[in-house]
């Protein structure tokens, strides 16, 4: 299982929409947002199963101070990867130095991220499984999504145009 921990509901609304378009034998995946969480449910509990753990929070680690330490230190010490991003489009030295993966990889993923997206959020697990857990499903490269133009005239001027 792929736990995704993130404080955006739209992360988790992208990830319900993905689940059916993974290939057969992708890992489960289960979305959380930590804000929601039971305050007596620990980290072993949540990362049950777990194969990899990626972290998404805006406001980075003040957002979930003490939850995020506890869940860094069980991960490391069960040997769970775990990837911790911002929420924001910068990336957080803080959250990068707390995950257990590469420097590189970390920012070759948080493209996925920034670009933003349910395709970028699908391609974002097919890269990680890959990469991570050496799968070979094929991913491909991070995607803007295209732009979107509103032009709104206000009632006044409408009638002069």
């Amino acid at each position: 299982m792929i736990v995704f921990v993130t404080t955006a509901d739209t992360e988790i609304l992208a990830l319900s929409r993905v689940a059916r378009d993974l290939p057969e034998g992708f890992p489960a995946l289960k979305a959380v947002n930590p804000t929601r969480l039971p305050s007596d449910l620990g980290p072993a509990e949540l990362v049950s199963g777990a194969v990899m753990v990626l972290v998404r929070l805006l406001g980075g680690r003040r957002a979930w101070e003490e939850g995020f330490d506890a869940l860094v230190r069980y991960c490391r010490q069960q040997g769970i990867p775990v990837l911790a991003w911002s929420g924001e489009q910068h990336v957080d030295a803080e959250l990068t130095a707390a995950s257990t993966a590469p420097a590189a990889l970390m920012g070759e993923a948080f493209e996925y991220l920034r670009h933003g997206g349910v395709e970028n959020v699908k391609q974002l697990l097919l890269f990680l499984s890959d990469t991570l857990l050496m799968t070979g499903y094929g991913f491909e490269p991070p995607a803007p999504l295209p732009g979107v133009r509103v032009s709104i005239t206000p009632p006044a001027l409408s009638r002069y145009l």
